[in-house]
C-alpha cells in the first residue's frame, strides 16, 4: 500500500492537482506496477490485479494525451481541465476498487488518503 500512498495524484483534491505532476506521478506508478509484476507467475491473482491498475493508469493517458498538460491549470470554465478532472476522478475509483479487492485479498486494511478513494471505507459526504 506504501507505493500507491506515495501517489497523491490517487487522492489530492482536483484544485491542487497540477496535470503535468499528476502525469508524471501516474507513469512512476505504471512503471513501478510492470517491474512488480516481472517477479510474479503469471496468472495469479495479483498479477491480474497489477495487469488491470497498469490499463488504468493507460487508458487515462489516451483520454488526456492530446491535452497540454504542462500548461493545463484548474480553472472551472475550462473545458481542458474539466474532461482531465473527470478522467482522474474514473481512474481513482478504478484504482480504488482495485485496491479495495487487493485488500480484501490479502487482509489489509487501508488507512489514511487511500481509505477514501475506497468503496467500503470512503467517509461519507
Amino acid at each position: 500500500m506504501a507505493e500507491f500512498e506515495d501517489h497523491r495524484a490517487l487522492w489530492q483534491t482536483f484544485d491542487a492537482e497540477f496535470p503535468d505532476r499528476v502525469r508524471q506521478s501516474l507513469d512512476r506508478l505504471r512503471y513501478r506496477l510492470v517491474d512488480l509484476r516481472k517477479g510474479l507467475p503469471q496468472g495469479t491473482e495479483l498479477d491480474h490485479l497489477l495487469l488491470s491498475m497498469t490499463k488504468t493508469i493507460l487508458s487515462f493517458f489516451v483520454q488526456v494525451e492530446r491535452m497540454d498538460l504542462a500548461a493545463l491549470r484548474c480553472d472551472g470554465f475550462d473545458p481542458n481541465w474539466m474532461h482531465f478532472r473527470d478522467a482522474l476522478a474514473t481512474l481513482r475509483k478504478s484504482i480504488g476498487l482495485q485496491l479495495f479487492g487487493l485488500c480484501n485479498s490479502y487482509g489489509v486494511v487501508p488507512t489514511g488518503e487511500l481509505a477514501g478513494i475506497m468503496p467500503q471505507y470512503a467517509s461519507p459526504d
